[in-house]
């Protein structure tokens, strides 16, 4: 994998991307993420109901999930000609930030 996904305490989600990755490989970590986003919000409802806070779990759970949906998302992208190789992320709101990390 060409990405990796954390979290901080305020629940911003944080994409790094290798220098080796494309822009199919970014689209794919975009997509993780508002998945992983929408899994947070959801095991945080149901949580804070119960006085607990998320867990780990929903990072599995999600990465289990990007598993399937992904390749539903990009036959749905192809469907509806998207070319997800020309996606200009910057104008999506999200704020992209690029730093060098070994």
């Amino acid at each position: 994998q060409k990405y990796a996904i954390s979290m901080d305490k305020c629940k911003r989600i944080f994409v790094g991307l290798s220098s080796s990755a494309d822009p199919i490989d970014m689209a794919r970590a975009f997509f993780h993420a508002k998945v992983l986003r929408a899994a947070i919000l959801q095991q945080s409802r149901l949580k804070q109901r119960a006085g607990q806070c998320v867990g780990k779990e929903v990072f599995e759970i999600t990465a289990e999930r990007v598993q399937t949906l992904w390749p539903r998302f990009q036959r749905s992208a192809l469907k509806s000609r998207w070319d997800l190789s020309n996606t200009d992320l910057t104008t999506c709101g999200y704020e992209i930030c690029v730093q060098a990390f070994s």
